[in-house]
């Protein structure tokens, strides 16, 4: 398949587009004709039609929402170490390996093969199917989530004997029953996403952050009396209350949407449209499952591997401060940069179902452009940064004993900072692979990363500590990330701007961490380390924009399609 064919010249145009519901049309996502677009209604009986926005706008408002619920997260995370401390923060982190895989086979890839399922019978106007098709997921995805359900409380024991803490196996009973309820919010996701309505799912990121810090922090404090695993239980216990608040606002939101699709329970095509479902969402689940396994993995081979050298609470605590401390910091801008990945995937199936080759090209040459463009500065920032914001967020959360937790919170994440690039580009690039039907291609090229990083780790755990659980990782994300690049440029054809997607702002990246490095130098000599970090971010925020600006980095198309900066631009193109 080749998409740089160009199809037939387009008359670029104002015209008034005719709609028959906010999901059928992408508003600017394509070069639009002079001939309307017949609806199925006549003027007088239109049904009333929904703003629709481009992809960019979508993953503006969920990368928006997405960030504030990760801050949220991780203010949490900060006064939960002071209830928990390293040791505690080490058990709560256990749960979420095993946790996150059975999550991610029961409803992973759930909400994006239903968005790109919607997108495409929308488009196409079959509306009857994504009836049938939202009905038979919702139902077996609650009976699997129910399942996983299961089988923890059944093994919570024993799974956690083999990570190599007995203390944990409380806490897998009180997160248990939240899987059910992600399996109903992942159904209703995917259902809004592929009608290209990111609000609902931003929504219920927001509330469900709200209500892990309020029930997570207050049971957490109230059963520490009783010992470490209890408090544990109680901060982990608040997630699952706030996967149940979640699943409530999205299926509020569902109920009030006017234009929302009924169910409609396929009686006698059951199979038929479970085989529709999954033979989509199943390569997507795989990928998704790739990298809890291996964490799975990690949180077993970093204790067990450790536990050689250190004792059993120390190497707990390591794993804490590895993939608790540091990686919900790096996972803050990545949540941001992913939403352009859940708003991609149905605005090009839409534009690949109505024939809109030109438009797929253009819409992931804009979206690597976009994801390159935030990932470098989030890393550059967290590398120099390291130390001060480990201590401006954490302070005495993180204590020096057996070892200096906060210098070895700050080596860590300057070491895994670089993935915030790997992982975001992956991610995009898995997501138009999977788009344009290539299912299977970043699954593969997943799975050869996550070998390489297990390999590793049975190294370099040895020989770095678990430094190398850091280094070992980001190996892992840069491997798979340009097996996609490559698979992608195989397969459409798609043509790379180095000048423009790579050497740019890498120069601006670069610059931008020089005055990084001597504005907070410099500032902290005068005021407090806080002020200080404050001042020399918003510093280096306004010369990176600066750099990119005067390097011409994005175009007056480009620009016209984000929101905010569009409005700055003075010859308005059709946006993407």
């Amino acid at each position: 398949m080749n998409l740089s064919k160009k199809p037939p010249k387009e008359v670029k145009s104002k015209v008034i587009l005719y709609r028959s519901n906010a999901a059928d049309f992408e508003a600017g996502s394509d070069v639009i004709t002079q001939r309307p677009i017949n609806t199925g209604y006549s003027k007088s009986s239109q049904k009333p039609k929904a703003k629709t926005h481009s992809f960019i706008y979508g993953a503006f408002i969920l990368g928006v929402c997405s960030f504030l619920a990760k801050l949220m997260g991780a203010v949490f995370r900060i006064p939960l170490t002071y209830i928990l401390g390293a040791e505690g923060m080490g058990l709560y982190q256990m749960v979420f390996p095993l946790y996150a895989l059975l999550l991610t086979i029961s409803s992973g890839g759930l909400p994006s093969a239903l968005s790109r399922i919607f997108a495409e019978k929308t488009a196409k106007g079959e509306h009857q199917t994504s009836q049938k098709v939202l009905a038979t997921a919702l139902i077996s995805l609650t009976v699997f989530g129910a399942v996983c359900t299961l089988i923890i409380v059944l093994l919570h024991r024993l799974i956690a004997y083999g990570q190599g803490n007995i203390n944990a196996a409380l806490s897998y009973l009180g997160i248990a029953p939240s899987i059910i309820f992600v399996a109903v919010i992942s159904v209703f996701r995917g259902y809004f996403q592929g009608r290209q309505n990111m609000f609902p799912s931003a929504l219920s990121q927001i509330i469900e952050q709200f209500v892990k810090m309020a029930a997570g922090l207050s049971l957490a404090y109230v059963l520490r009396g009783y010992g470490l695993s209890y408090a544990v239980f109680g901060a982990v216990l608040g997630v699952t209350l706030s996967e149940l608040a979640a699943m409530a606002v999205i299926l509020i939101q569902y109920y009030n949407d006017k234009n929302k699709l009924k169910l409609s329970y396929p009686k006698h095509e059951v199979k038929k449209y479970i085989k529709l479902i999954y033979a989509i969402s199943i390569p997507m689940t795989i990928s998704s499952v790739i990298m809890p396994v291996t964490q799975l993995i990690d949180s077993v081979l970093v204790i067990n591997i450790l536990s050689n050298s250190y004792p059993v609470n120390v190497a707990t605590t390591f794993f804490g401060l590895f993939s608790g401390t540091v990686g919900s910091l790096v996972n803050m801008p990545v949540v941001l940069l992913l939403s352009i990945s859940v708003a991609l995937i149905p605005s090009i199936v839409s534009s690949k179902a109505k024939g809109h080759n030109l438009m797929v090209e253009k819409k992931s040459t804009l979206a690597l452009k976009l994801t390159v463009l935030l990932a470098l500065p989030c890393f550059v920032g967290l590398f120099i940064y390291a130390s001060p914001i480990v201590r401006f967020l954490y302070g005495s959360g993180l204590k020096i004993g057996v070892i200096n937790e906060p210098l070895v919170a700050a080596r860590l994440l300057s070491i895994y900072s670089v993935s915030v690039v790997f992982v975001s580009v992956l991610s995009v690039s898995a997501s138009v692979l999977q788009s344009l039907g290539y299912n299977y291609v970043p699954v593969k090229n997943l799975g050869i990363g996550a070998l390489i990083k297990i390999a590793l780790n049975f190294a370099l755990l040895r020989l770095m500590g678990i430094y190398g659980a850091a280094v070992s990782s980001a190996v892992c994300y840069m491997l798979a990330m340009t097996l996609n690049l490559i698979s992608l440029k195989k397969r459409i054809n798609i043509k790379y701007d180095i000048i423009g997607l790579v050497l740019k702002p890498i120069i601006a990246s670069g610059l931008m961490g020089i005055c990084a490095y001597y504005a907070y130098s410099l500032c902290n000599n005068f005021v407090d380390y806080r002020l200080s970090l404050i001042i020399s971010v918003m510093l280096s925020a306004a010369v990176y924009l600066g750099l990119i600006a005067a390097m011409g980095v994005l175009n007056d198309e480009e620009m016209a399609s984000i929101p905010l900066i569009k409005k700055l631009v003075k010859v308005q193109k059709p946006s993407f």
